[in-house]
């Protein structure tokens, strides 16, 4: 273990809630974790939905715009439960439930137990990025979310215990998230990138086991690896091109978007689009109330790694589309210092407790639209009829 004072969590600065509160907490989170099971029976697949559903019927190493661990989930829940919108939600479900259930346990390792309890309440229903970008739409966000938690997890872990299994499950974890989502080489570069300038996290660089991690994580991603070798690596070339500013006038990545117009448009609708509320409550503690929370590594690795990712992204927004939906992981790492913040003193609880029942609100109307059917989806209502995906034409 690392003898440091750094890695202390600021126990005098953080409250213990009254059983009340962390009452409301959990029955909160559990409550949503319920009504997200009851709509994944009923919640109408998307346009992408569909499109990785047809990838589970046709298994292959990887595919040309993604990894291919969605399909192979997808694969056995199918087979399981059969061909039905529940089979094909339950990716995500997991994902959500995995994910909530991760930041409950990486915030709790550094912090306490009502900021915990926050944290995760706060991701389960944010409706900017968990309900709208994972549990209405079955895509590779849950899955790149969850195990780049996991990643950070293991890393906070090894951090802490300098134990040579949680070496490992960073290499496990790093390889599965490449498997899941190219977007999370960004953070893993990101989070590789603080070992490396970290004077005291340094040596890992000197140790055989994490070269032997990072020959797990490749051998994970190996089929990806293959199956590109034997397509002359045709999805790198896709994925370096892919969103670049070529679509038709209009569009929203459109020729006549690019430069600075795709800056303000990643800056206006997906930065403070998506993470509005969480930087709106974060500036108010880190500029008005001049509070900072970076005393511990984990801390400043979950601010690092944030900022890291932000300005990648900035930078890419020059040239290319960013999509709303690359600050999905960004939502979870700063729901859990905004879980911090807000849990810092009991008079912040009216705050905790409004906010999430807004959240909830929201999150619940979302979904509720989502089971209806819409005109825009008759489309793909015709294409799951002629695949027997829907059994009869609905009422």
């Amino acid at each position: 273990m690392i003898k440091n004072e750094i890695l202390e969590p600021q126990g005098n600065d953080i409250h213990e809630c009254s059983i009340h509160e962390c009452t409301f907490l959990y029955r909160i989170l559990w409550i949503n974790a319920c009504i997200l099971f009851g709509f994944s029976f009923f919640i109408f697949p998307t346009n992408d939905t569909y499109y990785y559903w047809t990838w589970s019927k046709h298994l292959q190493l990887s595919y040309l715009d993604g990894p291919p661990l969605i399909a192979y989930l997808l694969y056995v829940s199918t087979h399981i439960f059969g061909d039905n919108f529940f089979a094909i939600e339950l990716i995500s479900l997991l994902s959500i439930y995995g994910s909530t259930y991760l930041i409950y346990q990486i915030v709790k390792e550094f912090a306490s137990k009502p900021a915990a309890l926050c944290a995760a309440a706060l991701w389960i229903m944010f409706p900017f990025a968990t309900t709208r970008f994972i549990a209405i739409s079955m895509t590779l966000d849950g899955l790149e979310v969850f195990f780049s938690l996991l990643l950070i997890y293991a890393a906070f872990k090894w951090i802490k215990f300098q134990n040579t299994w949680y070496m490992y499950l960073m290499g496990m974890s790093a390889g599965l998230a490449m498997l899941a989502k190219y977007n999370t080489v960004i953070l893993i570069a990101g989070l590789l990138l603080y070992f490396m300038l970290n004077k005291n996290l340094r040596k890992i660089y000197y140790q055989f086991n994490f070269y032997c991690a990072i020959l797990i994580a490749l051998l994970i991603f190996s089929p990806v690896l293959l199956w590109n070798y034997e397509h002359d690596w045709v999805s790198v070339i896709y994925q370096l091109n892919l969103h670049k500013w070529n679509g038709p006038k209009g569009a929203i990545n459109s020729a006549e978007k690019q430069g600075l117009r795709g800056v303000w448009f990643y800056i206006g609708s997906c930065v403070f689009g998506v993470l509005n509320i969480f930087l709106l409550i974060i500036a108010y503690f880190r500029v008005w109330k001049g509070v900072k929370l970076t005393a511990s590594y984990n801390n400043s690795i979950l601010v690092f790694v944030a900022y890291f990712i932000l300005l990648f992204w900035l930078y890419q927004a020059y040239f290319a589309h960013v999509g709303l939906n690359y600050m999905v992981t960004l939502s979870a790492l700063l729901s859990i210092i905004t879980g911090q913040y807000l849990t810092l003193h009991r008079k912040y609880y009216w705050v905790i407790k409004c906010l999430l029942i807004v959240f909830s609100i929201m999150s619940l109307a979302m979904l509720i639209d989502k089971s209806r059917l819409h005109a825009s989806d008759m489309a793909n209502y015709n294409k799951y009829v002629k695949t027997g995906l829907i059994k009869r034409f609905l009422i």
